[in-house]
């Protein structure tokens, strides 16, 4: 699916940002691999337990393309950076991203009267640390209808009547080692319910069938290696 945390749309559309991980599809000439299926994707959010500090849409829609070149999967959504992880012969994929941003900076303490002339001044002790906060995104699921080679569409031998493609995004928040993040959080003036913390979307996508050129098969050709070359 911007690099704050209020990053989660990027990625999405891995993204929340555009859409969750955002990707869609890519421009014409710069996509990876053969095309495995391009999906129109309707994501719910069911979970958001950091607050203000990760705003996230209640829903988001979005169109995204799958993509493989030699054994590697991509996500691609518009205007966003591709992203590469794994996407299996049985249509399970995951994609995953992480990512670091600084909340606030250290400040220094405040000089207090038992500090003035003093040989041992525990300054050190009272300085404030910075914050900040590692962000990581993981997209996980599976597809039960993509493109084959010929035009044509294919499932898996086993899928019902499910969608074309079905995922969870999880977006994981957690303070940054050595980092004091307390007053990040809502109850000392902040933005975060509490850290660490998640959001969680339910994705499900549609498979754009325009120009199929067959009727769909069962446990036909493979993710990997079955897709259509070209955007």
């Amino acid at each position: 699916m911007a690099r704050s945390t209020a990053t989660l749309v990027r990625w999405f559309a891995w993204s929340t940002l555009s859409g969750p991980l955002a990707l869609g599809a890519c421009a014409q000439g710069t996509s990876p691999g053969n095309l495995v299926g391009r999906y129109a994707v309707h994501a719910v959010l069911v979970e958001n337990t950091c607050g203000g500090g990760l705003p996230a849409s209640a829903t988001l829609d979005f169109q995204v393309e799958l993509r493989e070149q030699d054994g590697v999967g991509y996500w691609v959504q518009a205007k966003a950076a591709r992203n590469a992880g794994s996407l299996g012969s049985d249509g399970a994929f995951r994609f995953t991203v992480s990512r670091t941003a600084v909340v606030s900076q250290a400040k220094p303490a405040l000089l207090e009267p038992s500090d003035f002339l003093s040989t041992d001044p525990d300054r050190d002790l009272k300085q404030q640390r910075g914050c900040a906060v590692t962000t990581k995104e993981t997209l996980a699921g599976n597809l039960q209808r993509w493109r084959k080679a010929d035009g044509s569409v294919t499932a898996n031998a086993d899928a019902g009547s499910g969608d074309d493609l079905s995922a969870e995004h999880r977006i994981e928040v957690s303070p940054s080692s050595g980092s004091d993040c307390d007053s990040a959080l809502a109850a000392y003036g902040g933005a975060y319910n509490a850290l660490p913390c998640e959001a969680r979307y339910q994705l499900r996508g549609a498979l754009d069938t325009t120009g199929v050129t067959a009727r769909a098969g069962a446990g036909g050709a493979k993710p990997n290696g079955g897709g259509a070359g070209g955007s």
